[in-house]
């Protein structure tokens, strides 16, 4: 892949991110990081990050969602 056209789209855009969701711009929250790939070495590596305000971790719970390192 051509890493220039990349370069040139703004940083809170397409596949360089987004933006803080705004229900969570201005109360306290969790985040999630989690990431997917071999690494710049023997492929693409590809990162996510999610949002939660801490009023909602129990609905969370109730659906069972939990990290993948999650005993």
């Amino acid at each position: 892949m051509a890493l220039a056209r990349l370069e040139r789209l703004p940083p809170d855009s397409g596949p360089f991110g987004s933006p803080v969701p705004p229900r969570c711009r201005d109360r306290p929250c969790a985040v999630g990081v989690d990431e997917a790939g071999r690494g710049p070495v023997l492929g693409p590596m590809v990162y996510a990050i999610c949002y939660c305000p801490l009023e909602e971790l129990e609905t969370l719970e109730k659906l069972g969602v939990a990290g993948s390192n999650t005993t």
